[in-house]
């Protein structure tokens, strides 16, 4: 399109404007040139051919606006500032300039030195306008206040020479290239300021005080706020904003600042409940919190020191701990927190000793944040945090595996943010995540709707919703509200089987029984529950052997006669099924067990069995001549007085062979009749309704039994006539154990 001449030596750099139609270049000739190559771009955009002759675009097109030549050496950058009319450049002569151009020249404002060596790059700061950037050979990067010329921070290697340094376009980051690699930095802190009280958000942007309410989401500016002297750069930047939630007649406020000498100062400022400024702020040294009314608080090592406003009246408070003191925040009325090296104390002022304390074990304590309702506080650093009630009674910890950047309480549970997420901790155990889309964020304040309110990297408010029903039903279960954790399963906000198990672990598992679907984890769920009687109707949707076994173990443990009977019946185990007749005296049913094992299961053993406690001789006669005992079976037709069956047994007896002569004899039946019968013990009730009604337990609700009772009875008369097929395979694989 056009080639640029003018520069009499090798052009280092060349960087468009982001708005306007110039470009500046900078060139060993010691010399900054800026373009204006808007008449190329007008006649590059009326051309409506398809390709454009050679001598359309030429050099004629581009003009030099102006020439800046004030640096002695070769210059090696030049670049504009994004919003200002301004130009930065960097030279061999260890020197920085800045200027300022308009339409037809340029000039310069500021010459900046303190390298020891070629300055190879630099750039403007691109929020802060009165601050650059530089690096230079002398293996340092140097950050300049250009209208006062002072040298603010710098960062030197040992070996490294730095070859350029550029601001990140969107967020507050720097990058600087040297010979050793890149380095990523920060200069300033992009953590906005707030505490909430009396329904207002108060906040810090850009050295000025802001209020929201929070019922409306109106944003007001109070006014600006003047820094200790005048601001030198990044200094006297408020560190730290509490307001006094003990005195609700008027909204008083502490800024806590840092000076460029690391002095710690405090500001007070005070407003009506309409947010007027009452009176001049109040100043003085030392970090300082509210502990009533009209008192504050302030520190050195090894002293608390408690003053009013005006800092007139103080009185001084010895520190009897070991470790020095680090830093205070704030409290309960009439309490400071103190913390030291290792340890967190509770202070109590009025009677000055140490109420409680705990080991911190968190690396750098960040911050202290108070819930809305002053009975918990969280305590933070970069990798972990403490959750403790308002005595530090309780104590619960979480560390992280990423960087924590702000917290909030809400409820039992604390909310925090990470550079990727937004997270939840409850009792240092149960985590989740809220958000993994909105990046690094300034946690302010969470509803109870989900509405959340944050500040941005740039310091924006911004509102976002959260979906935190994971978050309320993990928090109802922690406090155990049934209620609230069943409203919120019926809601069909919480989904998934995660929900269930942690029921089950939380020792709910009749909660999780009334939303399970599946039949098999439903059976599981009502046998740990103890409902046996929805454990029927899910091992009658399973048709599982190991379901009815199992089933029949937890109702016999709970006295349930009749589940019992019935899952015994459906694995075809007969001989518990008498011995439960036996126990509860149903001879009715005992007497039909005779007969379904001399007909159907051909078993004499469970025949012989079963008549025992019938006393059902004549049937253990036959059994006896059936299967070729026909000398037992004579002797006890004979012993128990059978004289027909036993003339029949007789001459059935005279055909045998190998017969025992002794009971030929003819007075065999006379030493008969001399034995002593045994016959069992019978029924003190026998069928009647106590021998089909479940077991009484020592505790049993007076109010459901019936409604049990009836269940019970139907899903009894569900199954009655029905067999359950059962695999084949199967069986004999349990047949085989069996063995």
């Amino acid at each position: 399109m056009a080639v640029l001449t003018g520069h009499s030596h090798y052009v280092m750099t060349a960087f468009f404007h982001p708005t306007e139609d110039i470009i500046v270049s900078s060139s060993l000739d010691e010399s900054v040139r800026i373009w204006d190559y808007s008449e190329l771009k007008k006649k590059y955009i009326n051309y409506k051919g398809s390709k454009p002759p050679g001598e359309l675009y030429g050099a004629t097109d581009v003009s030099v606006r102006c020439i800046l030549d004030q640096h002695d050496k070769s210059v090696n950058w030049a670049d504009f500032h994004s919003t200002r009319r301004m130009v930065i450049s960097s030279a061999d002569d260890r020197t920085v300039k800045v200027y300022r151009y308009s339409e037809t020249r340029a000039w310069e404002l500021s010459t900046l030195r303190g390298h020891n060596h070629n300055v190879i790059s630099c750039c403007f700061h691109p929020n802060n306008p009165d601050i650059v950037l530089s690096c230079s050979e002398d293996l340092s990067v140097k950050v300049w206040e250009y209208n006062s010329g002072k040298n603010l921070a710098s960062h030197s290697t040992s070996t490294d020479r730095f070859w350029v340094v550029r601001p990140h376009p969107k967020e507050n980051y720097f990058a600087a290239g040297s010979d050793g690699g890149l380095i990523i930095f920060k200069l300033e802190s992009e953590r906005i300021h707030s505490d909430l009280a009396f329904n207002l958000l108060f906040y810090l942007k850009k050295n000025e005080l802001f209020v929201k309410e929070i019922s409306t989401d109106k944003i007001k500016s109070l006014h600006g706020i003047a820094a200790l002297g005048e601001r030198e750069g990044l200094s006297n930047i408020p560190r730290s904003l509490y307001v006094n939630h003990f005195d609700k007649s008027t909204r008083t406020i502490i800024l806590n600042y840092k000076t460029k000498d690391k002095i710690s100062k405090y500001e007070i400022h005070s407003f009506s409940q309409s947010l007027q400024p009452i009176g001049e702020p109040k100043r003085g040294y030392g970090t300082c919190v509210f502990v009533g009314k009209d008192k504050v608080c302030t520190f050195d090592s090894r002293n608390l020191f408690l003053n009013d406003y005006s800092g007139l009246k103080r009185k001084a408070i010895p520190w009897t701990e070991t470790e020095n003191i680090q830093m205070i925040y704030p409290c309960t009325l009439g309490k400071v927190l103190v913390s030291t090296e290792a340890f967190l104390y509770l202070f109590d002022l009025t009677s000055r000793k140490v109420i409680n304390s705990y080991r911190l074990r968190l690396g750098k304590l960040k911050r202290i944040v108070w819930s809305s309702n002053q009975s918990s506080f969280v305590a933070y650093s970069s990798a972990a945090l403490i959750h403790s009630d308002r005595e530090m009674k309780k104590i619960e910890r979480y560390r992280s595996s990423e960087k924590i950047k702000s917290c909030i309480i809400f409820g039992e549970c604390v909310v925090f943010s990470t550079p990727k997420h937004i997270k939840y901790t409850l009792g240092g155990e149960k985590t989740g995540v809220l958000n993994s889309d909105l990046g690094t964020t300034y946690l302010a304040y969470l509803r109870q709707n989900g509405l959340m309110t944050y500040f941005s990297r740039g310091g924006h408010v911004n509102t976002t919703k959260l979906n935190i029903s994971e978050m309320k039903f993990k928090e109802n279960l922690y406090k155990k509200q049934v209620a609230d954790v069943s409203q919120l399963l019926r809601s069909g906000d919480i989904v998934g089987k995660a929900c269930l198990q942690l029921l089950q672990e939380e020792g709910m598992p009749e909660l999780a029984l009334e939303f399970e679907k599946d039949q098999s984890a439903k059976f599981k769920l009502a046998l740990l529950s103890g409902n046996i009687e929805s454990a029927l109707f899910a091992a009658l949707q399973l048709k599982d052997k190991q379901c009815f076994l199992k089933l029949a173990d937890y109702a016999l443990k709970q006295g349930n006669a009749q589940i019992w009977e019935m899952a015994l019946q459906k694995v075809l185990n007969y001989q518990k099924v008498s011995f439960l007749y036996q126990v509860t005296g149903n001879v009715n049913k005992l007497s039909k067990m005779v007969n379904l094992s001399k007909q159907k299961l051909k078993d004499s053993m469970h025949v012989f069995s079963n008549t025992i406690p019938l006393g059902n001789v004549e049937e253990r006669i036959m059994l006896f001549a059936n299967i070729g005992q026909i000398p037992l079976a004579y002797k006890m037709a004979v012993t128990y007085g059978y004289q027909t069956m036993a003339k029949a047994l007789l001459e059935g007896l005279t055909k045998l062979e190998n017969i025992n002569k002794e009971i030929l004899e003819d007075d065999f039946v006379e030493k008969c009749k001399k034995q002593k019968l045994i016959f069992p013990l019978r029924p003190v009730l026998p069928d009647s309704e106590y021998s089909t009604k479940n077991w009484p337990l020592v505790e049993r609700p007076l109010a459901k039994p019936k409604q049990k009772e009836d269940e019970t009875d139907k899903l009894l008369e569900m199954t009655e006539d029905k067999e359950i097929e059962f695999d084949e395979e199967e069986e004999q694989k349990e047949e085989k154990k069996e063995e």
